[in-house]
């Protein structure tokens, strides 16, 4: 653009000095000619003014062209998506109902109720039923007035050879029942019993006791005691010594070996004269151990 202006400005300058210098010589010519010759007088022709030349119009400086905007593309409105068309759901077919079988009820069997198992009282006092007929054993000898079979053992304490002291009931609160047998030194069938008495309490020590009391006249100490078992090669387990107590006078005993069974309530429920056997000590243990004992039975040869 700047450049178009200057080349439009210089040839303007030329053509205008062009005009000038054509003006002047016209000028110049005419005032050194000679005078001419007078001749009448003539009205002399007006002279034709130079006709100035026309000054050139300045080319007009190029209006640069305007660069044409751009016209925005036109936003093409968005094609609607074709709605389509809801497919049907195929009608299920029905499906045929099955036909029940018919339901047999099962048959309930009764359940059977647990029996509870009976909580043993701490020592109640039992309530004594009818006096039962006394083993045949007892008709022979004399027990003291008011004591027998099913009547409460008097309680007592006797210490054995090893110094140790033996309650009956306070021995009655751990174990099923106590065994009192009641023997001397010098007793063969007392001394014949006592292997198969022992064998019994080792094999149900935890739930019996065994309290033998030698009833030897005249000794004041274990003594004689001691030196029989180890003579007679007796190895007792049990509690065995002298009846230091006195119970054996109580009970009024006339003859020997003599064996009770005191149950776990106190009453005295056996009483035996004579040897025991090994059967009738089976017997004993089955009929007071355990847990289904809950009230007194009476034990008969």
């Amino acid at each position: 653009m700047k450049q178009r202006r200057v080349l439009a400005l210089l040839l303007a300058l030329t053509l205008c000095i062009t005009g000038l210098a054509g003006c002047g010589g016209n000028t110049q010519s005419e005032a050194t000619a000679p005078p001419a010759t007078q001749a009448p007088a003539e009205t002399p022709a007006p002279t034709p003014e130079p006709t100035p030349e026309a000054t050139p119009e300045p080319t007009p400086e190029a209006t640069p062209e305007a660069t044409p905007e751009p016209t925005p593309e036109p936003t093409p409105e968005p094609t609607p998506e074709p709605t389509p068309e809801p497919t049907p759901e195929p009608t299920p077919e029905p499906t045929p109902e099955p036909t029940p079988e018919p339901t047999v009820e099962p048959t309930v069997e009764p359940t059977a109720e647990p029996t509870p198992e009976p909580t043993p009282a701490p020592t109640p006092e039992p309530t004594p039923e009818p006096t039962p007929e006394p083993p045949k054993s007892l008709v022979d000898m004399s027990i003291a007035e008011g004591l027998t079979v099913g009547s409460r053992m008097p309680d007592f304490t006797f210490t054995d050879i090893n110094g140790v002291s033996h309650n009956l009931y306070n021995t009655l609160i751990q174990k099923d029942f106590v065994l009192v047998n009641f023997w001397a030194t010098w007793c063969d069938p007392c001394k014949q019993e006592f292997p198969f008495i022992n064998q019994t309490y080792l094999a149900h020590k935890n739930d019996m006791d065994v309290f033998a009391m030698s009833i030897d006249i005249g000794y004041d100490d274990d003594a004689r005691i001691k030196d029989t078992l180890t003579t007679e090669n007796l190895n007792i387990s049990f509690p065995v010594g002298m009846d230091n107590t006195g119970i054996s006078t109580e009970l009024g005993l006339k003859s020997i070996p003599v064996s009770m069974v005191v149950d776990r309530y106190g009453v005295i429920c056996y009483y035996h004269m004579g040897k025991l056997s090994e059967d009738m000590l089976a017997k004993i243990v089955n009929t007071y151990i355990g847990d289904s004992y809950t009230q007194s039975v009476i034990l008969s040869d």
